[in-house]
């Protein structure tokens, strides 16, 4: 049967991210591991030290790489190990003009 092939975060990275004290892990493709992990590494290891995961993310490339600010709303789900969000990117009062031009501002980034 056929594997999935995307790009995911290695073990490695979460383990710097964890070190840097970051609340979750987020990307733009169906899961924060690769796509043809079968040990689901990256999972087990953010899960476990309490971050949470936002996969399916779209316009990432529209964020400065920092100074932004997310505020995420989940749908309140029973029983359920996930949900849809609506995710919102707040910018600092650092972040040049150039960078909100490209980031459109505080917007919908789903």
């Amino acid at each position: 049967m056929g594997k999935m092939h995307f790009p995911g975060f290695s073990v490695e990275a979460v383990k710097l991210l964890l070190d840097r004290k970051v609340s979750g892990l987020g990307c733009d493709t169906l899961s924060v591991d690769y796509g043809a992990s079968t040990d689901y590494a990256v999972h087990h290891l953010g899960l476990g030290a309490g971050l949470y995961n936002l996969e399916n993310l779209a316009d990432l490339s529209k964020l400065p790489e920092s100074g932004a600010f997310l505020i995420v709303a989940p749908i309140k789900l029973e029983g359920g190990s996930g949900g849809p969000v609506r995710v919102f990117a707040l910018l600092s009062n650092t972040t040049t003009a150039s960078e909100v031009g490209k980031a459109g501002g505080a917007g919908d980034a789903r």
